[in-house]
Parts: C-alpha cells; structure tokens; sequence
C-alpha cells in the first residue's frame, strides 16, 4: 500500500525445502568401522556424518513499512525511517536437522539521502538461532542443541560524492561491539551450564575511494 510519503507491506510466504544438509547417525558395524580403516574398539559408538536427506517447511510473514519526513523543513528534506520484520515457524518430519534456523528477524533503522551525500544507519535484531544437534553422551541429553543468543547489531555507513567522478565512502559493522554467544541445552539443562563461548569480532570499520570512468 502507498499512503502519503509512506509504503507499508505485509506478505505471507510459506518454502517447502527438500534433501537439505543433515546429520546422520549409524550404530558403529564392523563393516562401518571397515570402511573407514578403524578397529572394533570403537563397536560401541555411533558415527555422524552429513548427508542430504529429510524434508522440512518454512512458513510465516513479513511486515514492512518505510516513511519519508517529507514534512520536514525544506533543509531536512532527504530523511527516511523504516523497519520490517520476519516472522517464522518451521515444521515437517526432519526440522530438527534444519540449521541453522532464526524464527524472527527485525530490523529498523533511518536513512538521509540528498545530493550528493547518503547516510544510512540499521540495527538488527536476531532472535535465537538454532544449531546443530549434540551428540549424546553420559553427560549430554537427547535432544540437545546448539544455539545463539538473540543478538542487536548497529551499522553506519556514508557517500558522499565530492567530484564528479570520485566518491569517498565508509562505514562501520556492529559498531555497538555486540558479541556473539554461544549457548548448549536441552532437556533439563541447568542454566549455568548453558553458556560455551563468547566471541568478541568488534566493530569493522571501513574506508575507501571510488571513481568511475
């Protein structure tokens, strides 16, 4: 729908997905262990491996709107705010194996561009992204999974044009320094097990010259 110095959309979507990347577990055989040159200790174990198998469907809806501040002083004239919003659910008979998996993503942000200058500011929002299942153990229930935080990050970025055929530009990735967390759980997991790594990838930051000819 186009209103007055907007546009706003809603969409529905559903994608059936067939013979994506899994894992596979097989019982440790003789002839198993055969194939890959290794002796009958290990009769007692399971061998994982990835292959393209299962089937599995996304469904869900998206939510866009974009407005420009036309109403603003004439020096303002340029400026755009905007957000939108996936929404998601899986399902089918191997959406277990379907990893990663983010089952909603957000983003809003503001933009001004006029002339001969751009400059465009975002932040993203990521709710929990599923991994990949753990191989159980002594210590490790069925069913568990790895996964990562809900994470916000911000970016900034700029053109401006100072010749006509020369632009400088630059920019900055998740200049808020979110960190990326790590987390393992499943049936009855305490809390203070849950956390694995903390990974600090900081802020990259981007400068450079184009021209066109």
């Amino acid at each position: 729908y186009g209103l007055k110095g907007a546009v706003a959309a809603v969409s529905l979507f559903r994608k059936d997905i067939q013979n994506f990347f899994g894992a596979t577990r097989s019982p440790a055989t003789l002839a198993l262990l055969a194939d890959y040159g290794l002796p009958d200790d290990y009769l007692d174990y399971e061998v994982i491996s990835k292959a393209n198998f299962g089937e599995a469907s996304v469904e869900g809806y998206e939510l866009s709107w974009r407005q420009s501040l036309y109403f603003f002083p004439s020096w303002a004239k340029g400026f755009q705010v905007f957000g939108n919003a996936t929404i998601s659910r899986l399902s089918g008979a191997n959406a277990a194996d379907f990893t990663p998996f983010a089952h909603k993503n957000l983003n809003w942000g503001a933009s001004y561009i006029r002339k001969a200058f751009t400059f465009k500011f975002n932040v993203a929002y990521t709710y929990k992204v599923t991994g990949a299942r753990v191989a159980p153990s002594a210590t490790i229930p069925v069913d568990t999974f790895l996964y990562v935080a809900p994470q916000i990050t911000q970016d900034v970025s700029f053109e401006y044009r100072f010749a006509k055929r020369f632009t400088v530009y630059g920019g900055a990735r998740n200049f808020n320094g979110a960190p990326k967390r790590t987390y393992r759980a499943g049936p009855g997991t305490p809390n203070w097990t849950k956390p694995q790594t903390i990974q600090n990838f900081g802020t990259l930051v981007t400068l450079g010259l184009r021209s066109e000819f």
